[in-house]
């Protein structure tokens, strides 16, 4: 009996410590970034962009870039702005890395750029 009730109590301890670990990792939230490739114009500032697919596509769609890491022709990231998108800067072909933020009690959601990789 006493073998069965100390099972009962570490099962029990196990099935808290199993809900306290699985509200941490809800709590993280690992978001996945969708992948594009296109074609990039700057604003005077250096701090957003219009994003196009297709070069000659109609529709962009406009980002803020201010701080994503980024890395040019070589295998290094940095975390400063990158120097493919000076402003006034057109027709910079890019690999964006979107994530899209759910908006949250008065937060708004967006769609962010979380890293840029800056081609040709």
């Amino acid at each position: 009996m006493r073998i069965a009730i100390g099972a009962l109590i570490v099962f029990a301890i196990g099935i808290g410590a199993g809900v306290v670990l699985q509200r941490q990792l809800d709590d993280d939230q690992l978001a996945r970034p969708r992948v594009v490739e296109g074609y990039v114009f700057v604003n005077a500032s250096g701090t957003g962009i219009g994003f196009r697919e297709d070069f000659d596509a109609d529709e962009e769609e406009g980002y803020n870039i201010g701080g994503p890491p980024w890395r040019g022709g070589s295998a290094t990231w940095h975390d400063t702005g990158p120097s493919c998108l000076e402003p006034l800067v057109e027709n910079q072909r890019v690999r964006l890395g979107l994530v899209t933020v759910e908006p949250t009690e008065d937060a708004p959601g967006y769609k962010a750029v979380v890293w840029i990789q800056c081609l040709d």
